[in-house]
């Protein structure tokens, strides 16, 4: 598991494992057996988690709401497409060997 989100946000397999363990630990996240695989797991959002979420999806619905407050969607179109490109392009960097 870890070695997937690892990979998916191109991040050190330890680094994830470190993080998930606190998570864990803070009680923001659940650890529920698989129901075919013994050696895996899935981790959940606990009660506390989904009200953390929660309160970060408004701020950040929020933050959207003023940085995009005075651009028309011709504008707003634009930056999205020119930071999408940058983004691909780091995306293409990072799989160069």
């Amino acid at each position: 598991m870890a070695r997937e989100v690892a990979a998916a946000l191109l991040q050190d397999k330890g680094l994830i494992t470190r993080v998930t363990r606190e998570l864990e630990r803070d009680g923001l996240i659940e650890r529920h057996p698989h129901p075919s695989d013994s050696r895996a797991a899935h981790l959940m959002l606990s009660a506390d988690g989904r009200v953390l979420c929660d309160r970060l999806s408004a701020i950040e619905q929020t933050l959207e709401a003023q940085m995009g407050a005075d651009l028309s969607p011709a504008r707003a179109s634009d930056f999205i497409e020119t930071v999408n490109a940058m983004t691909d392009q780091l995306d293409r960097d990072q799989e160069s060997p």
